[in-house]
């Protein structure tokens, strides 16, 4: 359903290899969740940058452990991620169809820390 490759300016990401429907499930990846301690430990190291909202509330943080964490800003996503708690999971899931060979994008809901690519 997903590849990884290769994107000027923006690095590694995500592509759909097929047509995605609108609330597809993409991919399920676990999570390590941390508290507020180690989330400032944590952003001052390159890790910072794939530091993850977690939760329903999304009062945690998490780092994905998996392909989620490739995937690049778009101020219009076609994807969001969802949490799970219980699991210790979260599901990327296709807001509106993804046509195949389209970069699949999610909105990062934190001060950027860099300039979108055009």
């Amino acid at each position: 359903m997903y590849a990884i490759r290769q994107f000027k300016r923006k690095g590694r990401g995500l592509v759909a290899t097929e047509e995605i429907a609108v609330g597809t499930a993409i991919v399920t990846c676990p999570v390590i969740v941390y508290d507020d301690a180690d989330a400032g430990r944590i952003s001052k190291t390159r890790l910072g940058d794939y530091n993850f909202r977690f939760g329903d509330r999304q009062n945690r943080a998490c780092i994905v452990l998996g392909v989620i964490s490739l995937c690049n800003h778009a101020e219009e996503p076609n994807a969001e991620i969802v949490c799970h708690e219980a699991e210790q999971t979260v599901t990327l899931m296709a807001l509106r169809p993804i046509a195949e060979g389209e970069e699949i994008c999610i909105r990062y809901r934190r001060p950027l820390w860099f300039t979108p690519a055009a």
